[in-house]
């Protein structure tokens, strides 16, 4: 592709030599990542090109912000307590490729996958009761700002039994009362979801 549209030409003459010197000034956008420019001189007499050909580098950010499979930023996630559990974030483009980390309350183990102009980062983490928070996933580029997406983590757990109160008395075997007085029973649980009682 000839750019010559956008150089500049200038004569000057030194016993009775013509120099001749072209300029460009160019502003490359990421479709002219990996193209070369040289510079070629054309007389009746022969053709000349220069013997450097750099290759363009062109640095740019990637095509959005990071996105978490299977989930829109600020969705929950609900996870089973104590069993192992995958979240993966992404982002396409750039030049270089982006760095993503994930912000979790215990983010266990992660690895990182790159294919053509996709990164893929995955952290595998384990909740534990009481530990509902959210998780970030942050992308970092050279050219571009720092982006991120989070999803909020629930951790569901079965139910438990607290405490069983009879009459003010706590996990008794037996209790003794009077026929047709009102005893009042009180049943302590402890779950997520919110369990039925019955």
């Amino acid at each position: 592709m000839e750019i010559m549209a956008f150089a500049t030409i200038a004569e000057t003459t030194i016993d009775e030599l013509i120099y001749v010197t072209s300029t460009l000034r160019y502003s490359p956008g990421k479709e002219d990542n990996g193209m070369k420019i040289y510079c070629i001189a054309r007389n009746s007499v022969n053709n000349l090109t220069s013997s450097r050909k750099p290759q363009l580098n062109v640095q740019y950010s990637p095509d959005g912000p990071p996105v978490i499979e299977g989930f829109n930023n600020t969705e929950t996630f609900y996870v089973i307590e104590n069993n192992q559990s995958l979240l993966s974030c992404s982002i396409s483009g750039g030049n270089p490729l982006a760095t993503l980390t994930w912000d979790c309350f215990n983010s266990g183990s992660t690895s990182t996958s790159s294919v053509e102009s996709n990164v893929t980062k995955t952290v595998t983490l384990t909740a534990l009761r009481g530990q509902d928070r959210s998780c970030t996933c942050k992308s970092s580029h050279p050219v571009g700002r720092t982006q991120s997406v989070t999803v909020n983590i629930e951790v569901l757990y079965k139910a438990s039994i607290v405490s069983f109160v009879v009459q003010g008395r706590v996990n008794v075997s037996s209790v003794t009362v009077d026929e047709y007085d009102d005893v009042l029973f009180v049943c302590n649980i402890d779950s997520y979801p919110r369990q039925i009682l019955k």
